[in-house]
């Protein structure tokens, strides 16, 4: 929640919103995730997690849902600065969610590993799906 009221209280380039709904847009998001990262002044390891996380979560958006958003965003804290990203859209949910965290699902399309993947890059993740659609909220700290 406090993720959502930082992105709602910035405009600046500190913080960027891609609206996703084709193919395209998705190197549109990774693109611009990476210049929020250069801007951040990440090191090239903690921008390629970013890019990587946004790059996963904007293609199941795509590819599931249809449609949806990213944000993402640079929290400057004293002990540690962070790049939060957070993924949400009004699609169907995911049904076998725990099937996947637990790395035991294949995906028609890939290996179903962009969820799990997604987690085991970030320092924190979380994620909230249901019949009105899914948010997931990944932090990498710099």
């Amino acid at each position: 929640e406090r993720f959502k009221e930082f992105f709602r209280a910035r405009s600046d380039s500190s913080s960027c919103r891609i609206d996703l709904k084709k193919e395209a847009d998705i190197s549109v998001a990774r693109s611009d995730a990476r210049r929020l990262c250069e801007n951040a002044g990440a090191s090239a390891f903690s921008m390629q997690k970013v890019t990587t996380i946004v790059s996963e979560l904007a293609r199941n958006i795509v590819l599931y849902a249809k449609q949806g958003s990213i944000e993402v965003g640079f929290v400057n804290q004293p002990r540690a600065s962070q790049i939060v990203v957070t993924a949400t859209d009004n699609g169907p949910g995911i049904p076998n969610l725990d099937q996947i965290m637990a790395g035991h699902y294949q995906s028609r399309t890939g290996l179903g590993k962009g969820l799990l993947g997604t987690k085991r890059l970030a320092d924190r993740f979380q994620i909230t799906t249901g019949a009105q659609g899914t948010s997931i909220t990944a932090e990498v700290v710099l």
